[in-house]
């Protein structure tokens, strides 16, 4: 399905399943695909929706740097096309940081948040050098402005620590769509992703929302300290962590992702 952002750009998302409307942003590389495994193991109990960011695939391409605000924008384009009533939103690494972002800017229009790993490198306290964040900006999202995709990709997983039986999971999964395809707004979409952080206006805000953060005892030590400073800013958040797991997660272990999201919205917090 397409609808439309206020200044006419067009956003793509699917919808399966009926009842409370969960909405699904991932992370950078991805679409909404990725999150069929999750859409599967909920749609019986939940209307699922899972948008395209802008930016990626088969919405509106990016032309210059993105911000938290058309961001937000085109979550909220997607909403008012599928329902008029508050959403569940969860968040895949990047995808963390949009919805985070759509609940300051839109309060009115969340019921709570659900975290998998955001990718809030902001956060992280600038007195403590952190060679990923460093060369995250000058290395990895140059490489992609300069147009050399397969280049950005490489350097960024040499990022991180991921497992090789990751890595082999990952290239079973069925694709619609080729990698570069998928990682080539990374350059436009990831300058907001590094410096964004919500304000104390903000937090305030999101406060008011139950907030699940999960993380992956497997995943790397820098996204784990994140999540930490993530329920240092939101101390009414709930932290669970997945055994056996790592960062891509909602991806290769859905049924066990979509059992702690199953979870969380049934307790008194979030009813």
């Amino acid at each position: 399905m397409i609808t439309h952002t206020s200044d006419g750009r067009h956003v793509f998302f699917t919808v399966a399943g009926d009842g409370p409307v969960i909405l699904f942003v991932h992370g950078a590389g991805s679409d909404a695909d990725t999150m069929a495994g999750l859409v599967s193991e909920l749609s019986g109990a939940y209307r699922c929706v899972s948008v395209d960011r802008l930016g990626y695939r088969r919405s509106a391409h990016l032309h210059a740097d993105t911000t938290v605000d058309e961001q937000a924008d085109a979550i909220e384009a997607v909403r008012k096309a599928c329902t008029s009533d508050p959403v569940w939103l969860f968040g895949h690494s990047s995808g963390g940081n949009v919805v985070t972002g759509y609940a300051s800017r839109f309060p009115a229009n969340v019921r709570g948040l659900m975290l998998m790993e955001p990718a809030f490198y902001a956060l992280y306290p600038s007195d403590v050098p952190s060679p990923v964040i460093e060369r995250m900006k000058s290395e990895v999202i140059p490489a992609f402005k300069s147009g050399d995709v397969a280049d950005g990709i490489r350097r960024f997983f040499g990022l991180f620590a991921i497992p090789q039986d990751t890595l082999a999971e990952l290239a079973r999964l069925p694709s619609s769509t080729d990698a570069e395809e998928n990682w080539r707004p990374f350059g436009h979409d990831q300058p907001f992703v590094v410096d964004w952080r919500p304000s104390v206006t903000d937090i305030e805000q999101l406060m008011r929302h139950p907030t699940l953060v999960l993380e992956g005892d497997r995943s790397d030590q820098l996204l784990r300290d994140i999540c930490r400073l993530v329920i240092k800013e939101l101390p009414t958040a709930r932290l669970v962590t997945l055994a056996g797991c790592d960062h891509v997660a909602p991806l290769i272990r859905p049924k066990l992702v979509a059992e702690q999201i199953s979870q969380f919205l049934a307790t008194p917090a979030a009813l």
